[in-house]
């Protein structure tokens, strides 16, 4: 694809670029600033400065002394996303982020990072590492060939009960309970009042609000509520299927081939819901298993939901203990630097369907430092990812 530049003259357009059709707004000018130039400037103020979290009216810059990396988060990857699935990415969409990491990052394992920066090693500018959570079976026919094409390695976090079994996952038997109900309303138990269950989209907020409220319960209530739940849809709890999770052969080939495998609990239970011997259990099992699996060994984990709340300093522990070197979360989006805790790295979740907008966040992201992540404070540009999603929908 080509477009026009100065004097008539034509220049390729980006990688991976699709040009769009929408009418002319905010991703309009989002893409007129990828074209010309803007964002890649703002990129490289961002590789070089922190911006300080503002105190009154005042941002201000701070010259950054090493490198940072970002750490991205990926569940699922489908040609057909199904709004029942959890934190899926389209294929083509996938496609374009990849293009776009191997063209303006270096690409590393997080246990590469972790490795190098715990030997006191200066990790490479532009870092960033790829991740997947859970182990579906996308990963395996959807995401690993885009990834060995391009030459970039990543790791997957396998909630090991579900690997090779046909167990299906607590979230997802919910979110295939909303899918497969015939029921046109129901009053549901985390409602004040009977909700209708179409159209569809409504049926998928009702499904994201029922596992928002699930993870905040003891393992023993959940599951009784999902009963409850499962009652109210008219549906027989969801049976067990082959082809939803990877299998240890599947796990074993994408290790032949360089994807790194790390440790997401045996079952994934909100670790903070649960006793501190089950989280042992769930932390040391699960290693055990992939290591014996693959003969190699694991020494990265990912806390199920991975939010403040969902662990604890006694969890960190536990796992630090187990033989982890390094731990990723859901805590706060941002990137990491030397010197950070490296059982709580911070993850981004890439939900940006058009490439200048994904290209964007990193950057902002590289921008930020600590205490803007750890304040929560909102971003300057939080408004116009706001203005651009209105406008891409």
């Amino acid at each position: 694809m080509v477009s026009s530049g100065r004097d008539g003259e034509q220049t390729a357009a980006p990688e991976g670029w699709t040009p769009s059709a929408r009418p002319f707004g905010f991703y309009t000018a989002m893409e007129i600033s990828y074209r010309i130039g803007l964002i890649r400037a703002f990129k490289s103020v961002a590789d070089r400065y922190w911006l300080e979290r503002p105190t009154r009216s005042w941002w201000s810059l701070r010259k950054k002394h090493n490198p940072c990396f970002v750490v991205l988060t990926y569940h699922r990857v489908s040609p057909t996303p199904s709004p029942f699935a959890i934190d899926t990415v389209a294929l083509p969409v996938f496609e374009r982020q990849m293009r776009c990491l191997a063209q303006h990052f270096t690409v590393l394992t997080i246990e590469d990072l972790v490795e190098r920066l715990q030997a006191g090693e200066t990790i490479p500018p532009d870092c960033a590492a790829i991740t997947f959570d859970d182990g579906y079976a996308d990963n395996y026919h959807h995401a690993f060939p885009v990834l060995t094409a391009l030459g970039l390695p990543a790791t997957v976090y396998l909630a090991t009960g579900a690997v090779g079994t046909g167990q299906v996952l607590w979230f997802d038997r919910v979110l295939r309970a909303f899918e497969q109900t015939n029921c046109e309303s129901a009053h549901l138990p985390y409602e004040r009042k009977p909700q209708t269950l179409s159209p569809v989209t409504q049926r998928a907020r009702l499904a994201a609000r029922a596992l928002f409220w699930l993870r905040s319960l003891p393992r023993e209530r959940r599951d009784a509520s999902m009963r409850t739940l499962f009652t109210m849809l008219g549906v027989a709890p969801p049976a067990e299927d082959s082809s939803l999770m990877l299998t240890w052969d599947q796990v074993r080939t994408m290790a032949r081939q360089g994807c790194r495998f790390g440790s997401h609990t045996v079952s994934h239970p909100i670790l903070s819901q649960i006793t501190m011997p089950e989280v042992v259990r769930e932390v040391s099992e699960s290693k055990r298993m992939i290591e014996h699996a693959i003969g190699r060994p694991v020494t990265t984990f990912a806390y199920p939901s991975g939010r403040a709340q969902d662990y604890s300093p006694e969890i960190v522990d536990i796992v630090r203990r187990a033989g982890y070197r390094g731990a990723v979360t859901n805590t706060t989006f941002g990137v990491n630097a030397a010197g950070e805790d490296l059982y709580r790295i911070n993850r981004l979740r890439p939900w940006e369907e058009d490439l200048p907008s994904f290209y964007l966040k990193l950057s902002w992201y590289k921008l930020q430092d600590s205490g803007w992540r750890e304040s929560g404070a909102s971003s300057p540009l939080d408004g116009a990812g706001r203005a651009c999603r209105v406008a891409c929908r």
